[in-house]
């Protein structure tokens, strides 16, 4: 009985791993942009982690509510970036945005 029950919550616990991390689920990415090539954007987290996201025709750029364009995210922009992840032809984890909130300079401290 006793290893029918671990059995049971060794299932549960990789089922909910599982639930985590699978692709189509949003992840938010906030951190400042270190580099802005042909479609994607190279962001630097407050983690210290780096990131490669894709930009699409579908992405959504706004600041301050004023919808931007790719064209105005610049390098040392800090942004909040709401992801999806997707599989590429390779079927290697990609990060898509979704929506790209483009903030202010930091303040002086």
């Amino acid at each position: 009985m006793k290893r029918r029950l671990t059995a049971i919550v060794i299932v549960m616990m990789l089922a909910a791993v599982q639930a985590l991390a699978h692709p189509g689920h949003e992840h938010k990415v906030m951190g400042t942009v270190s580099a802005v090539r042909n479609n994607a954007l190279d962001i630097k987290g407050t983690d210290g982690k780096s990131s490669t996201i894709r930009l699409t025709e579908k992405t959504k750029i706004v600041r301050d509510k004023t919808v931007q364009k790719a064209a105005d995210i610049k390098v040392g922009s800090r942004v909040v970036v709401t992801t999806a992840q997707e599989k590429d032809a390779t079927g290697r984890q990609i990060l898509i945005a979704e929506e790209v909130r483009i903030g202010g300079p930091r303040r002086p401290q």
